[in-house]
């Protein structure tokens, strides 16, 4: 909190900025999330389609319903895309001046001081990221022949392929406390009184809202998880994922207030690490014999989400950093958020999606763009999943006494920066080799992934 009044404005400043914000940014953000959980289109003669619902279908196993949910959702934002670029704008421009008035360099110096990491830390990760592109492409390129496409389409990237197996939730839960089980029996325990303390709300049902998350109660000691539990393995791994966060809570329970607020660069360590663990221990029960469209569905799984934290996110960081650069000239017009947003696109994804397909309207789409207290949201994803791989790494080459140090990892997170708490696990950020374990386990998924694909077309 002392470094941070280095970053604050007078008193009468900083309360008219909090003033001026909720008639001003905190209105565009209001607007835009109106706008997204409020439009619709005709599906279908008497039937309408919210966003979000068209979005959702991107899962779907008919390439034709992908293709006409994404098509349908295009038009959907195209009719709103001015004023939700009038929002953008707003939103940007406030932060481009508050910013400026509280002495930051620029929005991502801000980014990077809330998320206690060195410049020169990001752009190391950013160099790495740039560099394990073409490892993302081969796997793309492999799953566009596993879908005998003759290259994916933006809304391929969430194809299912293989085929995975129905979880029941007690099944689920089961499954992963004996994972976790096989880590650390503290973890394991956690997890048990989690689960029957009903302290997981997991099965969808009317009125509940999508998605899942997991909220700290710091007075009761104790945190809570929303989840909505389809019996999919992707929402298993959700549960190992969520339960992480709460572990991470917990190990922070008893520490000062101001000594468990950690950054978004670290709030995914625990998480990934026990989704880790997880989809490793499902892997390994997945039979050697008739088990191939099991364990291609699985791999895929876990190289959709690498791919939209390794290349999607580069692709809106980009397009974030150059709206903030453009932003300081002057507006930009709906027209040219969207050739910002596939210039980035393209970038990252390369010949091995169909250029012609890209999302245009993916500005209007995310909310955090329209926070302006969340610029530069996304990077910090990167950072989390590429620093738990490598963590997992470490404990699969050096598991004796992992678990003492992890946890004291995450007892750091509260009070020490990012910089900082890598080091402590023996990882530069500023160091060239610094994501190279992670990497390498994308790698080996990839290379699975490919000679799964290889086997399924001999067949």
């Amino acid at each position: 909190q002392l470094v941070e009044r280095q970053h604050q404005m007078s008193p009468q400043e900083e309360n008219l900025a909090a003033d001026l914000a909720r008639s001003g940014a905190d209105a565009w953000s209001r607007l835009q999330e109106s706008v997204s959980s409020r439009l619709t289109v005709e599906w279908g003669p008497g039937e309408r389609r919210t966003v979000v619902e068209l979005r959702g279908m991107a899962h779907h196993n008919d390439r034709r319903v992908r293709r006409k949910a994404f098509e349908l959702e295009l038009e959907a934002w195209r009719s709103m895309a001015t004023p939700l670029a009038y929002a953008l704008n707003g939103v940007k421009g406030h932060s481009i001046v508050v910013d400026r008035r509280r002495g930051y360099a620029s929005p991502l110096d801000r980014a990077l001081f809330v998320s206690r990491l060195s410049r020169q830390g990001l752009d190391t990760m950013v160099t790495a990221m740039e560099e394990s592109l073409p490892l993302f492409r081969d796997y793309l390129r492999a799953k566009a022949r596993a879908l005998g496409v003759q290259r994916l389409a933006f809304y391929d990237l969430f194809a299912p392929v293989g085929q995975s197996r129905s979880w029941s939730y007690l099944e689920a839960i089961s499954f992963v406390t004996a994972r976790f089980a096989s880590f650390s029996s503290e973890l394991a325990e956690f997890a048990r009184t989690a689960a029957q303390n009903n302290w997981i709300d997991a099965q969808p049902r009317p009125g509940k809202v999508g998605g899942a998350y997991c909220i700290s109660m710091p007075l009761a000691g104790e945190s809570r998880i929303l989840a909505n539990f389809d019996g999919s393995s992707a929402a298993l791994f959700t549960l190992a994922h969520e339960l992480g966060h709460a572990f991470h809570h917990q190990v922070l329970k008893n520490e000062p207030a101001a000594r468990r607020d950690y950054p978004m660069t670290l709030a995914e360590t625990a998480s990934i690490f026990c989704e880790s663990i997880v989809l490793e221990g499902a892997l390994s029960a997945v039979p050697a014999h008739g088990g191939e469209t099991e364990r291609i569905a699985l791999i895929d799984l876990f190289l959709q989400d690498a791919t939209q934290v390794v290349v999607d996110i580069l692709s809106r960081y980009y397009f974030e950093r150059t709206i903030f650069q453009r932003r300081q000239q002057g507006e930009l017009s709906a027209d040219e958020l969207c050739d910002a947003m596939l210039e980035a696109q393209r970038a990252t994804y390369g010949d091995a999606l169909d250029p012609d397909s890209m999302h245009p309207y993916l500005w209007a789409v995310k909310g955090h763009y329209y926070r302006h207290d969340l610029a530069f949201y996304n990077y910090p994803y990167a950072f989390g999943l590429l620093f738990a791989l490598g963590l997992h790494r470490q404990y699969r080459d050096t598991p004796d006494g992992f678990f003492e140090r992890y946890r004291a990892l995450l007892a750091s997170t509260g009070s020490a920066s990012t910089d900082a708490v890598a080091a402590a696990a023996g990882v530069s950020v500023t160091g060239a080799d610094a994501w190279r374990p992670a990497f390498d386990t994308i790698a080996t998924r990839v290379q699975e992934f490919n000679a799964a694909v290889e086997a399924a077309a001999g067949r």
